[in-house]
């Protein structure tokens, strides 16, 4: 090798060693750690939920089934096998209390029935016939709760319902898809709770959507459609619902 050859090879072979004793000290030192390793992990996960969110690649998938995606509030295959028998089961359970209601059964038949279906159930409580689930075990009622004709309440996850009326042709959902085609032609869907409070009458062809939480004596007028959150002690309305105005709690 010629002396210029020589000289090169000796200059790169001590900047590598000092490159390496660079980072070998920056990698003993605590504020390397404190530094980079959140950045490293943070970024880690976020890929991670993104990934969850979009239903999971085949990487991902393993590690969680479809039920547990449903569960945990992700995305999830609508067509999975275990997802649909839980609808399954809700339409079984439907299609036994009509049938209790077509040979005019008792309240206290059916109220049987539907403790043995609904995940928590309040006394003297009402289906009227028409009812409809999405699962049934998610479905937590109060005392004196009342569904009157054709009600349909979609628990993919868990709605919890106090002291309420609820009008005919009335729909509460969890359940929502992607705004994307690609989404929705992979079967996507997500659940999020709705919970409503004491006091509350829900009029007719009322549509409650995922995610809204609606609070102690309110009234909603017939063909609301409510998209958001309503406070206390109040009159909402409309399509999207607004407040109409504030009323008395005259039970406190």
């Amino acid at each position: 090798a010629s002396m210029v050859e020589l000289i090169g090879k000796f200059a790169g072979a001590f900047c590598l060693s000092k490159i390496i004793g660079y980072f070998g000290i920056c990698l003993t030192e605590p504020i390397t750690w404190a530094v980079c390793v959140p950045i490293v992990l943070g970024g880690f996960v976020k890929e991670m939920n993104n990934r969850l969110k979009r239903g999971g690649s085949r990487r991902w998938r393993f590690t969680m089934t479809e039920e547990e995606k449903l569960d945990a509030g992700l995305y999830y295959d609508f067509w999975d096998a275990g997802v649909n028998g839980r609808k399954l089961n809700a339409i079984k359970f439907c299609r036994e209390l009509r049938r209790m209601q077509d040979a005019d059964a008792t309240e206290e038949e059916q109220a049987v029935l539907i403790g043995k279906y609904f995940g928590s159930v309040g006394r003297d409580v009402c289906l009227c016939p028409g009812f409809m689930c999405d699962s049934g075990k998610n479905i937590h009622v109060g005392d004196q709760f009342l569904a009157n004709y054709n009600v349909t309440i979609l628990d993919i996850i868990p709605v919890h319902i106090d002291y309420v009326m609820i009008g005919p042709n009335t729909l509460i959902t969890t359940v929502n898809h992607p705004i994307t085609p690609k989404g929705r032609r992979e079967h996507l869907g997500i659940g999020k709770p709705v919970t409503i409070g004491n006091d509350v009458w829900i009029g007719g062809n009322v549509t409650i959507l995922p995610g809204v939480t609606i609070g102690n004596n309110v009234v909603i007028a017939a063909g609301a459609v409510v998209t958001k959150d309503v406070p206390d002690n109040c009159i909402i309305g409309g399509v999207p619902a607004k407040k109409i105005k504030d009323i008395e709690n005259d039970i406190l």
